[in-house]
């Protein structure tokens, strides 16, 4: 340790002090914990904003069917819905309802099922989709 003035000792930090402290020392995943902790609160919604050419909005719309196939196939999916964006006729939001985010990030995409969906959807993409993924906190059903 060095003496500062005055006879202080002053530490050393015990790595290297540009690192941001995040990133020293990453936490070992626990992919079981978080899938219990999903099975606990309920499912998730994977929210992905396609891109698509407007020409061929109507093409990817008639491919739907066949995803709803592809993701029948997939362990822990719940469903699916695809919005058209009124103000953008090239935007899409699909909502994919999950048991977990482990069934979608971690069974889905690395299964054959996936890559079905990427040689179904892929062309069909303008820019890569935003991907999200959220949990309702919220609902009401329609008033009549």
């Amino acid at each position: 340790m060095a003496r500062r003035p005055g006879g202080v000792q002053e530490r050393r930090p015990r790595t290297h002090p540009d690192i941001p402290r995040h990133l020293r020392r990453p936490p070992a995943p626990r992919p079981e914990s978080h899938e219990r902790a999903d099975r606990m609160i309920g499912s998730i919604t994977e929210i992905a904003t396609c891109y698509v050419d407007p020409e061929q909005a109507d093409v990817f719309k008639a491919a739907m069917p066949r995803l709803a196939e592809i993701f029948a196939k997939a362990s822990g999916y719940r469903g699916f819905s695809l919005l058209e964006i009124e103000d953008d006729p090239s935007e899409f939001v699909m909502q994919v309802r999950w048991e977990s985010i482990h069934h979608h990030r971690d069974l889905f995409r690395g299964s054959p099922a996936f890559t079905e969906m990427v040689d179904l959807l892929g062309g069909f993409f303008t820019k890569p989709a935003r991907l999200q993924y959220s949990r309702e906190v919220f609902s009401t059903d329609d008033a009549e």
